[in-house]
């Protein structure tokens, strides 16, 4: 079934992705690639290399803090 997965915090939306969830293994997936696409945007910020790689874990970490993960069928 289709769904809309959306993670906000704070009444701003972070991410909102409309996937393909069947079992546990497809809504994992769904999840690990919202965990990414966090990854990426720190990246995105960083100035280097090794910034990035002293803080892409606590900054997504520091992002879903609180964050509401919530689905709809569509």
């Amino acid at each position: 079934m289709k769904v809309t997965l959306t993670l906000t915090k704070k009444g701003e939306t972070l991410c909102r992705e409309v996937r393909e969830v069947a079992d546990a293994a497809s809504f994992a997936a769904a999840c690990a690639d919202i965990w990414s696409g966090l990854e990426q945007r720190a990246l995105d910020r960083a100035t280097s290399v090794g910034e990035f790689m002293d803080r892409v874990n606590d900054a997504v970490v520091d992002q879903l803090d609180g964050a509401l993960l919530s689905f709809e069928r569509e």
